[in-house]
């Protein structure tokens, strides 16, 4: 209910925002993410937060994934890509958290639109890829304890969904 009108409208020439705004331990990762499990893997010997992307306790990002690669599939949008990108604010820079929090540089262009300089894009097909690349972007942010949570985050994430058509199709309508 909260966020399949969002994606829908993507889908006619909008454009969407989910905002989660709140105190620390307030419950915004949990809306956004869903519930969690900490892994450790033999590639990773650190524990590695997984995401649930079903059951009772899945997350906004999941669910508007699933709305989004549903559309995909429908005859209309077949030819369209989803790329993801991922940043946070701290300190007053800007990094890349898909790209080992390469710093990235905000500049608006001769059209007065905001540019972001060296963010990278991520080519993704389905919901679970989508929070696999949300997890690696997760423990790059920056984190401090504070006295409602030990490891806090001490910056604004932001997540950026782009929807393109490929190039394929932009051809074959142009002939």
């Amino acid at each position: 209910r909260t966020v399949k009108h969002l994606v829908n409208s993507i889908f006619e020439g909008g454009k969407a925002t989910c905002f989660a705004y709140g105190q620390t331990g307030s419950g915004k990762t949990f809306t956004m993410m869903g519930a969690s499990s900490s892994v450790i893997t033999p590639s990773s010997p650190v524990p590695v937060m997984t995401y649930e992307t079903s059951g009772p306790n899945i997350g906004l990002y999941v669910l508007a994934a699933r709305d989004l690669f549903a559309m995909l599939k429908t005859p209309a949008y077949r030819k369209f890509s989803v790329k993801v990108s991922c940043f946070e604010i701290y300190g007053g820079k800007l990094f890349d958290l898909l790209n080992g929090r390469t710093l990235i540089k905000c500049l608006e262009d001769g059209q007065q639109q905001v540019q972001l300089l060296g963010l990278t894009e991520h080519l993704i097909g389905n919901a679970a890829e989508l929070m696999d690349i949300i997890s690696q972007a997760l423990l790059l942010r920056s984190t401090g304890s504070t006295a409602a949570n030990l490891e806090s985050s001490r910056s604004h994430q932001i997540l950026q969904l782009s929807i393109k058509q490929t190039q394929e199709r932009l051809v074959h309508e142009n002939n």
